[in-house]
């Protein structure tokens, strides 16, 4: 009881050449009786230079440390405030649009519990926002990526997912345009045709060609990785073609803002 044991694990791969191998050597700590088990570590509000640690343990420590660094098992190690079995750790001073590595321990008992290293990246800036993929998806019959019917309905129509980052984690408002489709002499209008939405399920239309609507999505509960600056949202787009539509490979400029 109350006894801090050292497990080594050798791990040997083969290699070409009879007899020959290579061993790649790993020591881990483990805590038995009084030390502090972490329950839960992870990193949020990431922005271009903050961050945020948010640790759990299944004890109140005596004493708690964290380090930050661009390189694993590196940094200095801070004192933390660990007045629970919880708690928050604010990272300022960091550099944008840079992943770095982050660690914590905690003593009890004369036993220190030592996590392992963690990584985020940082927001490219503190403002804007980048659409990192857009990608054509099947419509809602499962047609064939890319192609739709023109017969009036989104179920028969183009569909997309954009990936987006709002690098501002205080603008917590999204909205998108789209100016008139063109292929060659034919037009088709976005006004009326195109609808967005973060859920795939509650849709905003848009209602005028190269205009933003007059109502907002609500992205402000939405980060879907927090390891990574700033907040990252999906955004799914629809456009429905009219019956009567001449046939085509159409294109279309759009928009994107935060507010």
């Amino acid at each position: 009881a109350d006894t801090l044991y050292y497990v080594r694990v050798t791990l040997s791969d083969q290699v070409s050449g009879a007899g020959n191998t290579k061993s790649k050597i790993a020591t881990q700590q483990t805590a038995q009786g009084g030390a502090v088990n972490l329950t839960g570590l992870s990193v949020s509000a990431v922005a271009d230079t903050t961050a945020q640690i948010d640790w759990a343990t299944d004890s109140t420590p005596a004493s708690g440390d964290y380090r930050v660094s661009t390189t694993p098992y590196s940094g200095t190690w801070t004192a933390m405030t660990t007045s629970g079995t919880s708690g928050t750790q604010a990272l300022t001073g960091l550099s944008a649009n840079t992943t770095y590595y982050y660690q914590v321990r905690f003593t009890k008992n004369g036993q220190t519990s030592y996590s392992i290293p963690m990584s985020f990246t940082t927001a490219a800036s503190g403002t804007g926002l980048l659409v990192t993929n857009i990608s054509p998806i099947s419509n809602a019959n499962n047609g064939p990526v890319g192609y739709a019917t023109a017969d009036d309905s989104y179920a028969n129509g183009w569909k997309w997912k954009f990936n987006i980052t709002l690098n501002n984690l205080t603008e917590t408002d999204l909205a998108m345009k789209f100016d008139q489709w063109v292929s060659g002499t034919n037009t088709l209008d976005a006004a009326n045709n195109m609808r967005y939405s973060v859920d795939d399920a509650t849709w905003t239309s848009i209602t005028a060609n190269g205009a933003y609507p007059a109502t907002n999505i609500d992205v402000s509960a939405i980060d879907e990785d927090a390891s990574k600056g700033g907040r990252q949202v999906t955004v799914y787009v629809e456009m429905k073609v009219p019956a009567g539509s001449a046939g085509g490979s159409y294109s279309a400029q759009y928009g994107v803002q935060s507010l």
